[in-house]
């Protein structure tokens, strides 16, 4: 592993870095409803401007610029709450949900620390105060954190026996008041230090004092580019904290080369990072459907200079990949556009627009020039071609140390299976947590690309006839290859997703099955694994029905597995719902049978089309006469009930003999063929009998 990996891996790693991009990520859907109300009250056309500031009396106008004065205009809020959020998610914190309070109001005392009350208003969570929000989500939820767990450790008896009454909050005023007090005590510290200005924004006042003695030239511009993209990877809106320098030292004097305006028009466009480059870049060179669907989505707000969706969806901030083309993109244009204004093919900017002008429109307004305009196509072209090999890094798959800490987690999975205890995957800072959270995204990301897909074991009857199928869910990660099935499911629970990812199941099995008819496979039966959650779900009848509706099945038969404890532990829902399936032509299966009393009883007074006995009595059978006369007693209950017996496991000519003699009469397992994807099964299928 190269040492650009390495770095890469640990900052994948790394749990608070993790906890910020979540953040940001959370952002998104209140940076697109601030970004698109901004499009609506600035696009730059007049009779459009008067239409939308008369229209209503003004309403319509005043409601889109609200939505931005209160999404992209108070990012602060929005990350103090999001961040502090998904600090308590990754650390399993106790009382998650008081964490975005706390840090809320410690930001609050901390920036409005000898203000009146009345002076307090949204600006204090303008862009301008991103990185304060950030750090001080961080720090806070942190402190709370370390004070709650020493609370819980010294009086968790009482607060477990106060749970069910407000006594219990109680102990959570102590390290609530520390947190918040202690940043009352920072601010007021760092007032009487260095001054309220200096307190509320120390990188502003550090860059006028710097760019003050350096001057208005080619040089200092250069450094103004790459500060404002370098702040930008750390999750610091660079551009506001050097909107100061922007304003005076670089305030728009016409006939002068280095201004905001020019900066704007032929270095930021698209936003920080000449973004409209970097999506570009996306839709030309990248196959990953999610970046590109985010691209697709970012489009009109990047064209109107609008960036964060993108910045933050990628995401950019404390990305290894794309620290190069986000910071040289701009200088090279910056760098371009002097030259082509210093030897005359391009005119001095000499007027200004509206920072959200959209691109190429803009570059006309501000140069009176169709060559201002074509500058900004040659310099976008410049962008693409930097970003494009990095942006191709971006869709490498990811080896080394996170491939090792997914084997691990794979293991643990299977360790607390084997002794019947659900699995905690997402939450927590272990090395494992982490892999689960990053496989988890790559699992979306998978199923956006169509990348799950179901392989199918064989199953025969004693006449050598193949009557059937099981659909198992398959996925081949890119760097790490097939992900143990199971962990797949647990961590769709942890998501909240399983419902989808079963539909998509169900969905997949369908149109194989469309496949199998068109192949000559018509008849068979093709089963999936339902789990028990989805049988209490009335949404899950419901969807289940809309999906028969849109396939035609033919002779084939869709069947469901269910374990023989959901049926057991079934309620009146589950058992309605089970008939409801019947009704609609599915077939039920219960998978993994035993023979204790329980069972049987159920068996007698439920209708199941199949049994499948349970692993154990199957790879024992050829050993153990008490399993031996297990299955013969099912099989013989099968033909008084009226349903058929499945033997999974089944991996040599002997347990397939001994079956058939005890009366079982199908056969799954390796003896006959591995899952396998469903061009090979048709493959398969030509030395078996349909």
């Amino acid at each position: 592993m190269g040492k650009l990996d390495k770095i890469f891996e640990r900052i994948e790693n790394n749990t608070l870095i993790n906890v910020i991009r979540n953040g940001f990520v959370a952002a998104i859907p209140f940076l697109l409803m601030g970004a698109f109300s901004l499009m609506i009250t600035s696009l730059p056309i007049t009779p459009y401007q008067n239409f939308i500031t008369e229209i209503w009396n003004g309403r319509v106008y005043a409601f889109f610029d609200s939505i931005y004065d209160y999404t992209i205009c108070a990012l602060s809020l929005i990350l103090l709450i999001t961040i502090s959020y998904y600090y308590a998610k990754y650390y399993n914190a106790r009382e998650p949900s008081s964490y975005p309070i706390i840090s809320v109001i410690s930001y609050v005392v901390f920036v409005g620390m000898g203000m009146e009350p009345a002076e307090l208003d949204i600006t204090i969570f303008s862009q301008m105060w991103t990185l304060t929000a950030v750090v001080i989500a961080l720090l806070s939820s942190a402190l709370y954190h370390q004070l709650l767990e020493k609370v819980y450790k010294r009086h968790g008896k009482n607060i477990y026996r106060s749970s069910k009454g407000s006594t219990k909050f109680v102990y959570l005023i102590i390290p609530s008041v520390v947190t918040i007090g202690l940043f009352g005590l920072a601010s007021v510290v760092l007032d009487v230090i260095f001054g309220a200005a200096v307190s509320q924004n120390v990188l502003s006042v550090i860059a006028m004092e710097l760019f003050d003695n350096l001057g208005r030239n080619f040089g200092s511009s250069i450094l103004f580019i790459f500060l404002v993209h370098f702040m930008w990877m750390f999750g610091i809106h660079g551009s506001n904290v050097l909107d100061d320098v922007a304003t005076t030292l670089f305030a728009d004097r016409w006939g002068e080369v280095f201004s905001k305006t020019f900066f704007d028009t032929f270095v930021l466009m698209g936003g920080s990072g000449t973004a409209i480059s970097l999506l570009i870049a996306i839709l030309l060179f990248m196959k990953n459907k999610g970046k590109r669907r985010l691209a697709k989505l970012s489009f009109l707000p990047v064209l109107f200079n609008v960036n964060e969706t993108l910045i933050f969806g990628l995401p950019v901030i404390f990305n290894p990949v794309l620290l190069v083309p986000f910071v040289l993109t701009p200088v090279i244009t910056l760098i371009t556009s002097t030259a082509a204004v210093s030897l005359d093919f391009v005119p001095v900017v000499n007027a200004s627009v509206n920072w959200t002008t959209p691109v190429i429109l803009s570059g006309y307004l501000t140069t009176g020039s169709i060559a201002g305009s074509l500058l900004q196509i040659f310099n976008i072209c410049i962008g693409v071609l930097i970003y494009m090999p990095f942006v191709r890094v971006l869709e490498k798959p990811y080896t080394g140390v996170v491939k090792e800490n997914i084997d691990t987690l794979v293991d643990y999975v299977k360790e607390m299976e084997s002794i019947g205890v659900v699995p905690s995957l997402t939450k927590g800072t272990e090395a494992k947590n982490k892999a689960a959270r990053r496989l988890l995204s790559d699992m979306h990301t998978a199923i956006e690309d169509g990348q799950l897909r179901l392989f199918y074991q064989p199953q025969v009857d004693d006449k050598g006839r193949l009557i059937g199928v099981e659909g198992l869910l398959r996925w081949k990660h890119p760097a790490c290859g097939y992900i143990y099935p199971p962990l797949l499911l647990y961590l769709a629970v942890e998501d909240d997703y399983l419902h989808e990812l079963e539909l998509i199941v169900l969905n997949c099995a369908c149109k194989d099955i469309g496949y199998l008819k068109a192949q000559g496979l018509d008849g068979l039966k093709v089963s999936i694994n339902i789990s028990a959650m989805q049988l209490d779900s009335q949404k899950f009848y419901d969807d289940v029905e809309k999906n028969l509706k849109r396939y035609d099945l033919g002779q084939c038969k869709l069947a469901f597995e269910i374990t023989e404890r959901v049926a057991l532990s079934g309620t009146q829902r589950v058992r309605q719902g089970l008939q409801r399936l019947e009704a609609n032509g599915i077939g039920i299966i219960m998978d993994d049978f035993g023979m204790g009393y329980s069972s049987m009883s159920y068996l007698q007074n439920s209708n199941f089309d199949y049994v499948k006995l349970d692993g154990s009595l199957v790879r024992e059978i050829s050993v153990n006469p008490r399993s031996k006369e297990i299955v013969k007693t099912i099989c013989q209950l099968s033909e008084k009930l009226n349903f058929e017996v499945i033997a999974e496991y089944v991996e040599t000519e002997e347990q397939r003999d001994l079956l058939r003699s005890l009366g079982c009469r199908i056969y799954q397992g390796y003896f006959y063929g591995k899952a396998m994807p469903l061009e090979e099964l048709i493959a398969w299928s030509e030395n078996y009998i349909i």
